[in-house]
């Protein structure tokens, strides 16, 4: 007895002996088992896909290093949105800030300590491992297991409905493959229709204040839809900058490290080009095409999933008196100002770079709105998505920093009574709004310091070069037009030649060319059903879609001298601050002229819905809730007449925006819906083309030169060489030494297009192909593709 006394007197002894000898006993680690059991079946999954040499492989490792690295952060800060949505935008957004932190610090790190290559597999195996232990070990001191914190809430209900909605998206797959396959877009067509009337129906069912619809699963599904239907057509890529991006991303894997760039790339910077694509295919073997076809249009669908999460609850401080806006109101936002805009299907989705700045954006403006979230968390979360967005996109970093430099003291005025509040009620709203901000000088303070400390200071890329140059010159241009104006061949000759004949003085042509003649050449489009109504149409299109801005004016200066002067425990500064801001800068990006060139003014109205969608949602949630009695407009008639109105316009913008109008009235429909059209012709890569692009690269060198016409060089981007590209083939301009590529749109469809230098003007032509046949070698020959020589 006395023997079995001492041992179990002496075990506490022993186990506090062990915990000091190996402290991560210490450590509760079942806090942390669901986040442990995913990552455990992740990589069961991986190696059970990889022994079956599917081609779904990378698909557990994507979700996993897309969620949790971002969960952890969360978790670590004790902080999450209110709503699931929410809390997964937040989460994709810190992982990649996580991936991109971690792949920089490494590459510039690794080759000082021996490790030449730190982006290859086996380094970031080792690195990422050790990050998971401890971040595991982290979250289990503080008890609160990542994957359970932002995935709180959810039923099986919810996965059935999201595996149910996710046919949008299968749909749109396979109507893109049938345009690659045959050029048959009916099935295109049918899912773009398709993605519009479940929009549409989710207004429609989630009017009611108590509406239980799923709408952020059915948005994201028909977002993510629409974006497919776009980046999967072609062989390679479809879009111009996207295939720069490719040849940036694609050298980063090949060298295994990111170096800041000796040119000053501004592409070559942004470690979202760089560093997030070689991680994941070091780490989970995600093929460079997938990356940009599929996880940049996932990351970028969360958009407007982000915008919603914020419009549909009350914003943060705003809740005297005040119920939350209609669900299907801010659904009838987001849809209008977000996914209806023509940059969100067609552009964003080919430009990586602002795409994933943009979601980041959307997320920093949920977090700041968003009302369970607290003060300190709050700055901390924005804080971090800030420094993060400069190193994800030059231009959004500069622009956001312009955003809270203004949007800070014009917030701090709105709060000492100074915009729209009569003198005897400045103490009452001093008192109402005291310290009402999320915004303050340190955020602006870190904001200016990453945007220009990163693009500036470590990386002296080149991004800033071009428009003040331009700004310099021409000043803002609010009176030249932000669209490119066509000429006809004769008269773009001319100028051409005279510009060239600056800027390319280098040029040597074939004797004789200067006889040779342009000859106008049609751009291919539909002719639409009932193209007698093409006119009504554009006309109709051009109005709702300009008067976007009038209704954010409109909204901003309600809220200030209505809910900021009236009830001013109804507004808040930031809500200020970024509304006055955004509209202001949102403005002149999207008038001017000169910075037209730069920044499409279809980006600048999504940036500007995303500070503004907000005050719009409490604007319109008020106009709708108004009583109107009297006579026989009762409240309700108005409210359906309200509701009518506003469904058309937003049926008139998706329409537009989608292509289908294009394709009913006749018109130019996007490369998504038509492969005979101008924009399919242009942008979506053929096999041909993508191998002559690789025979150059491998065949012809510095100092050549490679000639084409204008849209030519895109497939030559994604597959750079080391040879100068001239993108121009009039034959006055055509030096006698250069490779002269025509592309299928050029030899088969016989159609050239060229710009002016200062992309101020445009022509159509035919193509000159006898004029190469008379005077060069065919070298390489596709049977659609050509190089001369």
């Amino acid at each position: 007895m006395s023997t079995q006394a001492t041992e179990v007197g002496e075990s506490p002894k022993a186990r506090s002996a062990l915990d000091t000898s190996w402290p991560l006993l210490k450590i509760p680690w079942l806090e942390v088992a669901p986040t442990a059991f995913w990552l455990a079946v992740a990589l069961v999954l991986s190696i059970g896909l990889a022994l079956c040499h599917s081609p779904l492989v990378p698909l557990p490792g994507v979700f996993t290093l897309l969620l949790v690295p971002g969960a952890a952060v969360m978790s670590a800060l004790r902080t999450r949105p209110a709503n699931v949505a929410g809390r997964l935008v937040l989460a994709v957004c810190l992982s990649m800030m996580a991936i991109m932190v971690v792949g920089g610090v490494v590459s510039l790190i690794g080759p000082h300590v021996g490790i030449a290559h730190p982006l290859d597999p086996l380094p970031e195996y080792v690195i990422w491992v050790a990050l998971a232990v401890f971040a595991l070990g982290m979250c289990a001191r503080i008890r609160c297991d990542p994957v359970t914190w932002i995935f709180d809430g959810v039923r099986t209900t919810h996965v059935f409905v999201a595996l149910a909605s996710g046919l949008l998206v299968v749909i749109s797959i396979l109507g893109a493959a049938q345009l690659n396959h045959d050029g048959d877009g009916h099935l295109a067509v049918f899912a773009a229709t398709l993605d519009v009337v479940v929009l549409l129906a989710g207004i429609v069912g989630g009017w009611s204040r108590t509406s239980r619809w799923p709408l952020s699963t059915l948005l994201y599904s028909a977002s993510l839809a629409l974006l497919v239907s776009t980046s999967l057509r072609g062989v390679h890529l479809f879009g111009w900058d996207v295939q720069q991006e490719f040849g940036v991303a694609a050298h980063t894997i090949r060298v295994g490290v990111w170096i800041v760039p000796a040119n000053h790339d501004p592409y070559a910077s942004m470690l979202s080009l760089t560093v997030l694509p070689a991680v994941l295919h070091s780490l989970v073997k995600l093929r460079l095409l997938a990356f940009f076809q599929l996880v940049v249009p996932a990351i970028l669908a969360l958009l407007p999933l982000a915008v919603f999460s914020t419009v549909r609850g009350v914003p943060r401080w705003i809740t005297s008196g005040r119920s939350t806006p209609r669900p299907g109101l801010a659904l009838a936002v987001v849809v209008g100002l977000i996914v209806s805009g023509e940059a969100f299907s067609s552009q964003l989705v080919t430009i990586t770079r602002q795409a994933m700045a943009m979601t980041m954006l959307a997320a920093l403006v949920m977090v700041l709105f968003d009302r369970t979230i607290l003060k300190r968390p709050a700055q901390t979360v924005v804080g971090l998505l800030i420094v993060a967005i400069s190193f994800t996109h030059y231009t959004t970093s500069y622009l956001l920093a312009a955003i809270l430099l203004c949007a800070w003291p014009v917030g701090l005025m709105w709060s000492r009574g100074w915009l729209g509040t009569p003198k005897e009620k400045i103490e009452k709203h001093r008192h109402d709004v005291r310290s009402r901000n999320i915004i303050n000088g340190a955020l602006v303070g870190v904001a200016l310091i990453a945007a220009f400390g990163w693009n500036l200071g470590v990386t002296r890329n080149s991004a800033l070069a071009n428009p003040i140059s331009a700004i310099t010159a021409r000043g803002a241009g609010f009176t030249s037009s932000t669209l490119t104006k066509s000429l006809t061949p004769s008269q773009f000759e001319g100028i051409l030649v005279r510009d060239l004949k600056k800027a390319d003085s280098w040029i040597v042509p074939v004797p004789g060319s200067s006889l040779t003649r342009l000859v106008a050449a049609p751009l291919p489009k539909s002719p639409g059903v009932v193209p007698s109504l093409q006119g009504r149409w554009n006309e109709l299109l051009l109005l709702v879609t300009e008067g976007l801005w009038v209704v954010l004016g409109i909204a901003l200066l309600y809220g200030l001298f209505r809910l900021g002067r009236r009830r001013s425990y109804e507004f808040s500064a930031d809500l200020v601050g970024l509304g006055v801001t955004g509209l202001i800068i949102g403005g002149f990006l999207r008038f001017s002229g000169t910075l037209a060139a730069y920044y499409d003014p279809e980006r600048a109205a999504i940036f500007t819905a995303i500070l503004l969608a907000a005050p719009v949602t409490l604007f319109l949630d008020d106009v709708v809730s108004l009583p109107f009695v009297g006579g026989p407009l009762t409240s309700e008639r108005v409210k359906r007449v309200l509701l009518g109105a506003g469904s058309v316009v937003v049926v008139v913008l998706i329409v537009g925006a989608t292509g289908l109008g294009a394709l009913f009235f006749g018109g130019v429909a996007p490369g998504s819906l038509s492969a005979r059209d101008v924009q399919g012709e242009q942008f979506a890569v053929s096999t041909p083309e993508l191998a002559t692009a690789e025979w150059l690269r491998d065949e012809v060198h510095f100092p050549s030169v490679v000639q084409t016409d204008y849209l030519g060089q895109v497939v030559l981007l994604s597959e750079p060489g080391s040879y100068g590209v001239l993108p121009e083939i009039v034959p006055p301009e055509v030096d006698q030494a250069s490779y002269i590529y025509l592309s299928t749109l050029n030899l088969v469809g016989r159609l050239s297009q060229a710009e002016t230098p200062d992309d101020a003007y445009q022509s159509a032509y035919r193509s000159n192909v006898q004029f190469f046949n008379r005077y060069f070698y065919i070298v390489y020959s596709t049977g659609v593709t050509r190089v001369y020589h």
